[in-house]
């Protein structure tokens, strides 16, 4: 199976189809993205062992892959998270093949309606798959050398408010309001414009609508 490199973006080339690997703001994940529909998945839909994935044979198959950790599926795309210690020079060509031969085995979904809902609903969930990366990744390591923690608990795309909830150290600590803002919120907008703000709920609160 042959690569070519295009605008910063590896194209590794199957029988009738690319998959696209783009970088995200985790090391360990990239985005997985083919030119033809992914079919048979719910966009959001997350797996983390082949237990969660018994009823997809694509699932089943990436997290089989020795070094694979987790997934979590986009409109139309892929976010896989890779063992630290896995080489994605080796898995690159695996998780296209294993893609590869289930959309070629796969009927296509039939056409959605409203397809400018379906744009906005991509964009959405985009932003969310960002938005959990970057608080697991970036933000939950630094809390955690604290004594803190911080836990995702939902995201209102129509306001860009961020709902989280702040534990260990960070609860009731005088300077949380300063580590939502200067810290949590200050990265989250840098890499997600679709963020307008952060705000902490108390752990059996739910989130406003």
């Amino acid at each position: 199976m042959q690569g070519i490199a295009r605008n910063g973006r590896l194209l590794l080339l199957g029988r009738s189809f690319a998959v696209s690997f783009g970088s995200t703001p985790n090391p360990l994940c990239l985005k997985a993205t083919p030119d033809r529909e992914l079919p048979g998945i719910a966009p959001g839909t997350e797996y983390r062992s082949l237990s969660e994935a018994k009823n997809n044979s694509l699932c089943q198959s990436l997290l089989s892959l020795e070094g694979i950790q987790k997934l979590m599926f986009g409109n139309n795309f892929i976010s896989v998270t890779k063992k630290e210690a896995a080489d994605w020079e080796e898995l690159k060509p695996k998780v296209s093949a294993l893609i590869e031969q289930y959309i070629d085995n796969t009927k296509p979904s039939p056409v959605q309606p409203k397809a400018a809902q379906s744009s906005t609903h991509s964009q959405d969930l985009e932003a969310i798959s960002m938005i959990k990366e970057l608080i697991e990744f970036r933000i939950r390591p630094m809390l955690l050398d604290d004594g803190g923690d911080i836990q995702y608990r939902g995201f209102n795309p129509k306001t860009g408010i961020v709902y989280v909830t702040l534990k260990g150290a960070c609860d009731g600590c005088p300077s949380n309001a300063s580590t939502l803002k200067e810290g949590i919120e200050r990265l989250l907008s840098f890499y997600v414009v679709e963020v307008g703000g952060v705000v902490n709920i108390d752990a059996d609160a739910e989130i406003p609508k």
